[in-house]
């Protein structure tokens, strides 16, 4: 299984890299359908889910997708952030204050 998402975040990758974005965003919304059978948990979910939201130009829900602004890593823009932190807990990812304080000192 993790095989198969490592696989996924590659493909997505590489449609990223060549800037192939009608490509990449018909293969993310494909993705999601593959999750049932190959037992994806509810985290990597989340993460895909964010990716292909904030790729198609939507608010991501769930919080997971950074940018670097200014030499620091800025959230993307986030659909209802005051439930943020209820989404997170029940696909099992810690609390945003904390994802962000580990995704701040990556940049470090």
């Amino acid at each position: 299984m993790w095989l198969l998402l490592k696989r996924l975040l590659a493909i997505i990758k590489a449609l990223e890299k060549k800037k192939e974005r009608k490509l990449l965003i018909k293969f993310l919304i494909l993705c999601p359908r593959i999750f049932p059978y190959a037992k994806i948990s509810l985290i990597n979910y989340a993460y895909l889910k964010d990716r292909i939201n904030v790729n198609r130009g939507r608010l991501q829900i769930y919080g997971t997708q950074f940018y670097l602004k200014n030499n620091k890593l800025v959230p993307r823009a986030i659909r209802d952030k005051k439930n943020l932190n209820k989404r997170r807990k029940k696909y099992g990812l810690e609390t945003f204050a904390i994802y962000q304080k580990k995704m701040e000192s990556r940049k470090k």
